[in-house]
């Protein structure tokens, strides 16, 4: 049987309340003086477990909860044997509780007592707290709660702070074909009307190879990070980044495959294959010179 039993001292009337998933067996145990609060052990030897009666309360798989509300029920964290206010995860501790733990870890009896630490080991252990805060390991606000005043202040400070190239990790990009350079990806992104920043992103990485047109040319458009375009000493000359192509049957040379798809309305992927694989788009032959 699985709920919340209670133990009651028929002199004093003061009462105990666990949780089991197993109550009959707890029962023995406590019978026992096993698994069984301090108070309550005190008790029994004092008065004799014949002077105290078992009962179960309720059965219940919700044991923390149904646990809590018994004790509040019979108040026995401040009038019985309980030393805290139930569950898995004691929101209280008994006052003779705390004190019994002082006791153990205070003055002579705290292992540490008489010992002090040289100046080399306070070193160390100031350098051990000091990296575990820079690396976010120890939070010094933990438990600090911020007032709804403080949060709005905090908040109003942080608009716009982080916007576009105002933010840290935002990454200059430069435009090889207008030699345009961005604060940030989505100001680029923004700029020839892309929906999505991340093409960008792999156009810089070298995982695409064009992202978005230009609002006026109507130009593919390349693009790398700006530090990567000054370190790697890359020339502005838009010239490198695309082929001419001539047309075999009237020898019309265009700058790129998109100038000569858009005069001759022929679709830019479709003549592209035509350039590679010597097939016709609309009876004309093309190449890449």
């Amino acid at each position: 049987m699985t709920g919340i039993y209670k133990i009651e001292n028929l002199i004093n009337g003061k009462k105990y309340i666990g949780q089991a998933k197993n109550i009959r067996m707890r029962w023995q145990e406590e019978k026992k003086l096993k698994k069984i609060t301090r108070l309550l052990k005190e008790d029994i030897k004092k008065y004799n477990i014949n002077n105290f009666s078992f009962e179960v309360l309720e059965e219940t798989n919700d044991l923390n909860n149904r646990e809590k509300y018994w004790i509040a029920f019979y108040n026995s964290f401040n009038e019985g044997y309980n030393l805290t206010t139930g569950g898995s995860f004691h929101t209280e501790i008994h006052e003779s509780t705390i004190k019994i733990l002082k006791e153990k870890s205070s003055g002579k009896n705290n292992a540490r007592y008489g010992i002090k630490l040289t100046n080399e080991e306070k070193q160390k252990i100031s350098n051990v707290l000091k990296e575990k805060y820079k690396n976010g390991l120890i939070n010094s606000r933990l438990g600090k709660h911020l007032s709804e005043e403080t949060k709005e202040k905090l908040r109003i400070k942080q608009i716009g702070k982080y916007i576009g190239g105002k933010s840290p990790r935002a990454k200059k990009v430069i435009c090889l074909e207008t030699n345009e350079i961005f604060d940030s990806i989505s100001k680029a992104a923004i700029w020839c009307n892309i929906k999505s920043s991340a093409d960008i992103s792999t156009c810089c990485k070298n995982k695409s190879i064009t992202a978005g047109i230009h609002p006026i040319t109507n130009e593919r458009l390349h693009w790398k990070y700006y530090d990567d375009f000054i370190n790697n000493n890359i020339k502005f000359k838009k010239e490198k980044l695309r082929k001419k192509v001539i047309c075999l049957e009237t020898n019309e040379i265009f700058d790129s495959i998109s100038e000569a798809g858009r005069t001759k309305k022929i679709d830019i992927s479709f003549l592209c294959k035509c350039c590679k694989n010597g097939n016709s788009a609309k009876g004309f032959h093309w190449r890449y010179l």
